[in-house]
């Protein structure tokens, strides 16, 4: 095709007439691909005509069609995505026919439904019966999940009422592209409350596909400590037998407010044992800050006063007991020898009484030097044993001189009481 054509032609002879004209039809077009009848013709001088002679011209076309894919191969899809596959489909050319895409034949068995490898095959003949080469595209029907991925830091620690500000995150998909923008975010943070929040990110593709979810931790770090303070005073001082209440403390946080409610306290104050103790108080805040330790001292005395014997004493038995009530009814005010008096123990008296307001002094059971000053019967005496005379002649045979007619006092604060109160403590301590 497209070669030009030139004829053989043919002669044409009568046995009479001898060479005649031959007439030549030739209808070939190399233009155009196809068969075509040359046809030869003539007639003797008398006209008569001879037998018509045709030659066949096979105008041949060379060239097979040429199909053209649209689109890329492979291709790959997402199971039941939306909306349907459309294939991009081809294009097919012919030289001599021109255009001939309307002839492809497509034979398509992508199922979109199921995950696997299709294609889509493309073929086409020209008006000659030339074929093509088949044109094939490759399918792949995947099941994929986008996938997200963090921008920034992860964890994050703020401080307590800092605004936060979220880094975000991204996603994609090897079908879909970009999905950032189809990121669903789930912030619960909140900076007014201490404590650790999850920040969560969830995309799905057009397939509806769900990416694995990426989480973001955020730690709101409350960073003040609670402030115990001491209710009281410090160190506290009691007496051994005493029962000791503690004064406590109270706690307040910056965040928290009073949580006095929360305070832990440590008491090993035995007031039974003297000694020195610690009471502690601690308190942790509801995020976990622990405030200072305070502590209070808790310090247990032993009053009781042991009488230590002046030099050259004598006692009545040898308790502590014994020694306080011998120097207590026998040596109230009076100072006596310091040395046996008819086979007598003696004792000294370790107060002086003063002439002020106070209790009255006397020494029991001295009786026989009869009353003077003051008489049984005066206002507090009425029912008493004790006698106050101007003399008293070793009534109980110890040569002891009799004390003095004057009713002496002392000060409620004075050594005396004093000594008087505890004595009486420690008795009853000992008796318990």
């Amino acid at each position: 095709m497209g070669v030009t054509y030139v004829d053989a032609g043919a002669i044409a002879y009568d046995s009479i007439d001898g060479n005649l004209k031959v007439v030549t039809y030739n209808p070939v077009n190399t233009k155009k691909s196809g068969t075509y009848q040359v046809m030869y013709n003539a007639k003797n001088h008398s006209g008569i005509a001879a037998k018509e002679v045709t030659r066949t011209v096979v105008v041949h076309d060379p060239y097979i069609p040429t199909i053209i894919m649209k689109g890329v191969s492979p291709i790959t899809i997402e199971q039941n995505s939306r909306p349907n596959y459309v294939d991009a489909g081809a294009i097919a050319t012919d030289k001599v026919d021109g255009d001939i895409t309307g002839r492809i034949r497509t034979v398509n068995n992508v199922n979109q439904k199921k995950v696997g490898t299709y294609t889509v095959t493309y073929n086409v003949t020209d008006t000659e019966g030339n074929h093509a080469h088949p044109v094939i595209r490759t399918v792949n029907v995947e099941n994929v999940a986008p996938v997200i991925k963090l921008t920034g830091s992860n964890p994050v620690t703020i401080d307590l009422g800092v605004t936060y500000v979220d880094a975000g995150a991204t996603a994609s998909d090897p079908l879909d592209g970009d999905l950032t923008s189809d990121i669903k975010v789930n912030n619960p943070v909140n900076t007014n409350k201490a404590g650790t929040y999850i920040v969560t990110y969830n995309v799905t593709n057009f397939s509806g596909k769900s990416a694995e979810e990426v989480k973001r931790t955020v730690v709101v770090y409350d960073p003040y400590i609670p402030t115990i303070i001491m209710l009281g005073i410090t160190p506290v001082i009691i007496d051994r037998g005493e029962t000791y209440t503690d004064a406590g403390a109270i706690a307040t946080d910056k965040i928290d407010g009073d949580i006095t409610a929360d305070i832990m306290t440590y008491n090993n104050v035995n007031t039974d044992q003297a000694g020195t103790y610690k009471v502690i108080y601690n308190v942790t805040d509801y995020e976990g800050s622990r405030a200072h330790p305070v502590t209070r001292i808790v310090i247990v005395e032993d009053s009781y006063i042991p009488y230590t014997k002046p030099k050259d004493a004598y006692y009545v038995g040898d308790s502590d007991e014994a020694i306080t009530n011998s120097i207590l009814t026998r040596g109230w005010n009076t100072a006596f020898a310091r040395d046996t008096y008819n086979g007598k123990e003696r004792v000294i008296t370790p107060f002086r009484a003063v002439n002020n307001a106070g209790d009255y002094l006397a020494r029991q059971d001295y009786k026989c030097g009869g009353p003077t000053g003051m008489s049984k019967s005066s206002i507090g005496w009425a029912s008493s044993t004790i006698y106050l005379g101007s003399q008293i002649n070793n009534c109980d045979d110890s040569g002891v001189p009799g004390a003095s007619g004057n009713v002496k006092y002392v000060y409620d604060s004075s050594d005396y009481v004093t000594f008087r109160r505890q004595q009486a403590i420690n008795r009853d301590i000992v008796h318990r």
